[in-house]
């Protein structure tokens, strides 16, 4: 973490160090936000911090959101407005 503090790859697999080992769920929501933050085109970091807020009940209202800007044509498709 101190060689690349912001590198997407290094955020994430911290992030799921500190999910699984730690078990630690708001230290691993931050590493997985800086994650999409240091990438936010990434597939693996947008998919990894999905399916951790898809496993977080209290969660889901963001999950969604995060999905509406990672899968507007998905969304899109499904509504009658676009």
């Amino acid at each position: 973490m101190e060689l690349f503090p912001d590198h997407s790859s290094t955020l994430l697999k911290y992030a799921g160090f500190v999910r699984h080992v730690k078990k630690d769920r708001k230290l691993a929501e931050l590493f997985y936000k800086k994650a999409v933050e240091a990438n936010p085109k990434s597939a693996d970091a947008l998919g990894n911090y999905a399916s951790f807020l898809h496993g977080q009940a209290d969660m889901m209202p963001t999950c969604y959101d995060l999905c509406k800007c990672v899968c507007p044509m998905v969304l899109c498709l499904s509504s009658s407005s676009c």
